[in-house]
């Protein structure tokens, strides 16, 4: 979700929250959320279909993808094309992408379809913050998630390296389906996150673990920080989308408020979670800043996962990503020294 230039997680210097204060912090009402979408895309008439009532929504393919700047189907788009055959908005990519989707969903038997762009209202407040909450419901309550590599041209086996895999929103869109399909730019299937080999070659790009891609063990098992370190190495464009697109993974909802910086998104997060899990945050995040809780997060980085950090850092020149910078060359140096060590043991002996 999103477009424009990417916004990376450490960004945060200039962050708008700057002013905010603990009154600005008072508790509201969470979200309702839906278990399913309450609109599909009819895959056969490419027209969107209201579903008010959740339990009333059929079974549904869904579809994840990079959005393209300039391209993407509105959900004001999509309620004219079926009707004027020569609207404007039928040579965009982002409309030929929704078509080819539909034609590979009946090619599977799946009358209806999810995709973002036009099946959410953005002009819509209310329903925008319910679908980002419920984001991870529609995604987990699909029969088939379908993964557009637009920018794979080929069968190529080396798909993880596609920027769908650097993106926010993507993290839990590959987590949540029981089944997921990757697809290159001609709708060439290339692979299933189930396939032991490729569900390999997955976690070692993401460290998620094998048994979650898989579904043979629950995210619930999994302590929520090692969940929330997933996204550290990832971008989205808006800078609050840093938290929002985590709101699923934790099992926590909390209203979107665009505008309000990264820092006071996270500071909100953090006190939503020390409310659901309250044995788990105490003593972990305490409830301040939002940067304590993404110098926590950063904490847990691997050394595979900090060299990715480092070069994404040096890709920006703000004070806070120079104070990262400092952080991952001291512990490349120290990585060096213990190398070094280890090198001059063995020769002695």
């Amino acid at each position: 979700m999103g477009l424009g230039n990417p916004f990376f997680f450490w960004s945060v210097t200039g962050s708008r929250s700057s002013t905010k204060t603990d009154e600005d912090l008072t508790p509201i009402d969470p979200p309702q959320k839906r278990a399913r979408p309450r609109r599909l895309i009819d895959t056969h008439t490419i027209q969107l279909v209201e579903f008010p009532v959740d339990n009333e929504v059929p079974p549904y393919a869904i579809l994840s993808h990079r959005w393209v700047e300039g391209q993407e189907i509105s959900y004001q788009e999509m309620l004219q094309i079926p009707t004027d055959a020569t609207h404007p908005s039928r040579i965009k990519t982002g409309f030929q992408k929704i078509v080819k989707a539909c034609k590979q969903a009946v090619k599977e038997n799946h009358a209806y379809i999810w995709a973002d762009t036009c099946c959410i209202h953005h002009g819509n407040y209310g329903q925008v913050s319910q679908d980002i909450n419920s984001m991870f419901d529609y995604y987990k309550n699909s029969e088939i998630c379908f993964v557009y590599l637009h920018d794979l041209h080929e069968r190529d086996v080396r798909f993880i390296r596609t920027e769908w895999f650097t993106r926010g929103w993507t993290l839990q869109e590959l987590i949540a389906p029981s089944l997921v399909k990757f697809f290159n730019k001609e709708w060439g299937c290339l692979s299933d996150k189930r396939d032991l080999r490729d569900s390999r070659n997955i976690y070692r790009r993401t460290m998620i673990p094998i048994q979650i891609l898989r579904g043979e063990r629950s995210i619930e098992d999994v302590d929520l920080k090692e969940r929330m370190s997933w996204s550290l190495t990832r971008k989205t464009t808006k800078e609050e989308d840093q938290a929002y697109c985590l709101l699923g993974l934790l099992g926590v909802t909390m209203e979107t408020n665009y505008g309000e910086g990264v820092e006071m998104a996270f500071q909100r997060l953090s006190r939503v979670l020390c409310e659901r899990y309250p044995d788990q945050m105490k003593g972990n995040f305490r409830v301040g800043s939002g940067r304590t809780i993404i110098n926590i997060l950063l904490r847990r980085l691997t050394w595979r996962r900090m060299l990715n950090t480092g070069i994404i850092v040096k890709e920006s020149g703000n004070l806070e990503t120079r104070v990262q910078r400092r952080d991952w060359e001291q512990l490349r140096e120290e990585k060096r020294r213990r190398q070094a060590l280890k090198r001059n043991d063995r020769k002695l002996k």
